[in-house]
């Protein structure tokens, strides 16, 4: 992929945590947070949550993975 090509090549890939409840709450409600908790799906399963806003049962897992690591890089500059 992109990542294995210059210049993004030279640069070291870190391993990030996922965001917990109280980081994202910097910058979200909590009622929304648990609002798009409740609404996540199972594993198998989507969930529309508006006429174009879909979820799939890794959506969660992935946006506390991006947020984490998003963290993690800002903790790091």
């Amino acid at each position: 992929g992109l990542l294995k090509e210059a210049p993004f090549n030279s640069l070291p890939l870190l391993p990030a945590d996922m965001a917990d409840r109280e980081t994202i709450a910097l910058a979200h409600s909590y009622a929304y947070i648990s609002a798009i908790e409740d609404a996540a799906p199972d594993e198998d399963g989507v969930a529309h949550l508006d006429h174009d806003t879909v979820m799939s049962g890794q959506t969660l897992a992935a946006a506390l993975q991006a947020a984490g690591a998003v963290c993690r890089a800002v903790d790091d500059v």
